[in-house]
């Protein structure tokens, strides 16, 4: 999947989106919000995409959180995942936990990044301090710790 190709497709729908009030409560952490989040399945390949299309977005515009989830609703349209904009809510939810999760806890080369991804697209999402997060007991379980030995 070549994102740079898409990102030129999506950027006027993109824009347009977060233009309006429709996605600001996909991302409301009030009442049923983190429920819904939790209630989408994705695969690996999708919360690796949305990880990817994300790092190109804040790339190329400021950061605006908004705007991120514009784009990941024209990413989650493609993908036929429905309601869009709570697709990519979760997708934005995700890629943030796994970013934060990463930070604070991967060494480099200690996982398989696929099985990162995959744990990503599987553990459930908590809110910490206002922040959507994984747990990182359960995430770290859903992560096989490869051998020194596989080489």
């Amino acid at each position: 999947m070549d994102i740079r190709a898409m990102l030129a497709g999506w950027a006027e729908s993109a824009l347009a989106r977060a233009q309006t009030a429709e996605l600001a409560t996909a991302t409301d952490l009030a009442g049923e919000a983190l429920a819904i989040l939790n209630g989408f399945r994705f695969t690996a390949e999708q919360v690796d995409d949305a990880h990817i299309l994300l790092g190109i977005v804040r790339e190329e515009f400021e950061r605006n959180p908004l705007l991120e989830v514009a784009f990941l609703a024209e990413y989650a349209a493609d993908e036929r995942l429905e309601p869009i904009e709570h697709a990519a809510a979760a997708l934005h939810a995700r890629a943030g936990a796994l970013a934060a999760w990463s930070a604070q806890h991967d060494r480099p080369e200690r996982y398989h990044v696929r099985a990162i991804f995959d744990a990503a697209a599987r553990c459930e999402l908590i809110e910490t301090s206002g922040r959507l997060v994984f747990n990182h007991d359960r995430f770290t379980g859903l992560i096989p710790i490869p051998d020194d030995d596989d080489d």
